[in-house]
Formats: C-alpha cells, structure tokens, sequence
C-alpha cells in the first residue's frame, strides 16, 4: 500500500471521529469513564461520540 493511501485512510479516519463531536476517540473511550468513575460524584463531565463496544462493556 503505498504511503498516500495510508495518509488518506488515516485523514478519513480522525475526519471521522471528529465529525461525533466527540473528545475523546473511541478507542480510549472506557479509560475515560474508569477515570470519571474515580473522580467524586457530580465533578466529571465529558462528552463521547458514539459509543465503543469497550466504552460499554467498561459501564456495565
């Protein structure tokens, strides 16, 4: 594959996780909430795009 494919796959990619409007990528979406779960209660406030299957199971 040659490195101009890679560089457009990755654009598309964090293009991607831009446009959910989230801050976090998915992919570190549970170590986010394991944090926010150590936190005291009503000082956490994030916002995710759409849910990883990691983000939760990492809630349940």
């Amino acid at each position: 594959m040659p490195p101009e494919d890679v560089g457009v796959g990755i654009v598309n990619a964090l293009l991607g996780k831009i446009a959910q409007s989230g801050v976090v990528d998915s992919s570190h979406q549970g170590l986010l909430f394991l944090l926010c779960a150590l936190c005291p209660q009503d000082v956490s406030k994030v916002c995710v795009g759409k849910l990883s299957q990691h983000g939760v199971e990492t809630q349940t």
